[in-house]
C-alpha cells in the first residue's frame, strides 16, 4: 500500500466483536461499512518531532486535546477514520461470596469467586466532534446521564486525559437490570476497553483497572477479560485464574429489581444459613478439573438470607431448583439464582421446567 511520504504511519491492531459471523471475503460485511476491511490498520503520527513533543506536552500537563479520530482502517486503497467499534459487554455470577467486614468508606471487605458468563449486552461507540457524551439505550429504565456507569467511565477518561472528542455510546440490554449479574459494571469495562481503541489512548491493562477501580467494585473484573478470578477487598482486587474448563449454569431471574445498597445494609452475620466453607485450593481444583459436584458443595452466598428477608421471591426460585436436584445459589446481591448443570443438554432440559413458572426469565449461559 502507497503513503504519503510526508505523512508516517504505524501499524497497530484492532479487534471488534460481531455477533454475526464473517466471511473471509474482503468485500464481507463489517461494523465499519459495506467493504470495509481490516487487513490493515494505521495511525498517522504527526510530521515532525516539534509537533510530537507539543503534543505529548499538552496531555502531560493535563491541557486539552482534541483528538483526531484514529485509527485508521482501510478500505481499497484508501484511509478512512474508524468512527465506530462495537463489544460484547459479558454478565457475571459469583460463585461464592463471603461478608468479611465493613469498611471506613462505607463499602464491605469480601472475598468472591467470579465466573463470567455469555449472556452479553451489545456496546457500540461512535466518535463524534462534539465534546460530549451521548447515551442511547433500548431499555427505557436505563440512566442517560452521569447516573449510568458507562457515561461515567467515558467522563473519567475524558477529564483525566483531557480528551475534548466526544462519543456516542449505544447499549442494547439483554442482562436484566439490578439482577446481581454486574450489567452496568461490565458496560463500565466495555467503554474503558473500547475507548482505548476508539481514541487510541495505548493504556495499558493496569492503568484501565486504576481507572474502574476509581469507578466501582466489579468493573475491574470485566477489565480483565478473564472467564474466572478471585475478587478481594471491595471486590476490585483482582487475581485472574488460569481455568479453560467450560460450565454451563441455568440462570433465572425474577421480575424484581433488587437495591444492593439496601442488601448491603441489611446485612447481618446472624442472617447466616450456613457456615461459608472457603478453601480456595479445593475451589481452584474443582474448576480445573471440570469437577461440578465438588464445586456445587463450595457455592455460598452471605447476601443471600438478607436478600431473601425482603425478597421471598428469591427463595421460591432457590427451592425450584433444590427440588430438581441442581447445586443453586444467588449471584451479588440478587436476585437472579443459578444452578449448575452437568452439560448444556441437562441446563436446557433444567430451564424448560422453569419457564413454566411466571414471571421468571430463565436462560442457558455458559463459562465466556
Amino acid at each position: 500500500m502507497e503513503r504519503d511520504e510526508e505523512t508516517r504511519s504505524v501499524a497497530c491492531p484492532l479487534r471488534y466483536v460481531s455477533d454475526e459471523r464473517r466471511s473471509r471475503s474482503p468485500k464481507a460485511a463489517s461494523p465499519f461499512g459495506e467493504g470495509a476491511s481490516l487487513a490493515c490498520c494505521f495511525v498517522a503520527s504527526p510530521r515532525s518531532s516539534a509537533e510530537t513533543t507539543s503534543s505529548s506536552s499538552r496531555l502531560a500537563s493535563g491541557s486539552n486535546l482534541r483528538l483526531p479520530i484514529y485509527p485508521l482502517f482501510c478500505e481499497g486503497s484508501v484511509l478512512h477514520p474508524m468512527k465506530r467499534i462495537v463489544l460484547k459487554s459479558p454478565a457475571k455470577i459469583n460463585l461464592y461470596l463471603e461478608i468479611i467486614n465493613k469498611r471506613p468508606d462505607g463499602y464491605h471487605n469480601i472475598r468472591t469467586l467470579f465466573e463470567r458468563v455469555n449472556l452479553c449486552d451489545k456496546i457500540t461507540l461512535e466518535a463524534i466532534a462534539e465534546d460530549k457524551i451521548e447515551i442511547f439505550c433500548n431499555n427505557p429504565e436505563v440512566p442517560a446521564d452521569k447516573n449510568n456507569l458507562a457515561y461515567r467511565a467515558a467522563s473519567l477518561l475524558k477529564k483525566s486525559l483531557g480528551i475534548d472528542s466526544g462519543v456516542r455510546i449505544k447499549i442494547d440490554k439483554s442482562i436484566p437490570l439490578s439482577s446481581g449479574l454486574g450489567g452496568g459494571s461490565s458496560n463500565a469495562a466495555s467503554v474503558l476497553l473500547g475507548l482505548n481503541r476508539l481514541w487510541n489512548l495505548k493504556l495499558d491493562k493496569k492503568k484501565l483497572i486504576r481507572y474502574a477501580r476509581k469507578l466501582g467494585a466489579d468493573i475491574a473484573f470485566f477489565v480483565y477479560e478473564k472467564p474466572f478470578a478471585f475478587g478481594t477487598q471491595r471486590g476490585d482486587i483482582i487475581k485472574p485464574l488460569l481455568i479453560k474448563r467450560i460450565f454451563w449454569h441455568i440462570l433465572a431471574v425474577p421480575g424484581i429489581r433488587v437495591s444492593t445498597k439496601e442488601i448491603y445494609e441489611g446485612y447481618s452475620k446472624d442472617l447466616r444459613l450456613t457456615k461459608p466453607r472457603f478453601n480456595i485450593k479445593i475451589l481452584t481444583y474443582a474448576l480445573s478439573k471440570g469437577d461440578i459436584y465438588t464445586l456445587g458443595s463450595l457455592i455460598y452466598n452471605d447476601l443471600e438470607a438478607a436478600t431473601i428477608k425482603k425478597y421471598r421471591r428469591v427463595a421460591k426460585v432457590l427451592a425450584m431448583f433444590r427440588q430438581l436436584g441442581i447445586a443453586s445459589c444467588m449471584s451479588g446481591s440478587g436476585s437472579s439464582v443459578f444452578g449448575i448443570a452437568l452439560n448444556k443438554e441437562t441446563a436446557e432440559k433444567i430451564a424448560g421446567s422453569l419457564r413454566r413458572l411466571k414471571d421468571l426469565r430463565v436462560f442457558v449461559v455458559r463459562s465466556y
